[in-house]
């Protein structure tokens, strides 16, 4: 529980640097930053986003849906945006 703060700080830091290209892509480069024994999944990164939106995730161009601009993970029933 103590962890989270670091792993959204991570996530964060991820998304600014590489951009949301796909969960796979975003949960490697977490990998690569030692957080091996959490697998993001789609529901937990549009809770993180939605509520860095809340506070200051248009620095990350989260939109009011809480979604990146142009980023839809299949499944998730978003639409990307133009």
């Amino acid at each position: 529980m103590s962890n989270i703060p670091a792993y959204v700080r991570d996530l964060v830091n991820t998304i600014e640097a590489r951009g949301l290209s796909d969960l796979a892509a975003i949960n490697r480069n977490m990998e690569l930053l030692g957080w091996n024994e959490i697998d993001l999944d789609d529901q937990t990164l549009q809770l993180i986003l939605i509520s860095l939106d809340e506070k200051d995730g248009r620095a990350l161009g989260i939109d009011r849906m809480g979604s990146p601009e142009g980023y839809a993970p299949e499944g998730s029933g978003s639409v990307p945006q133009a």
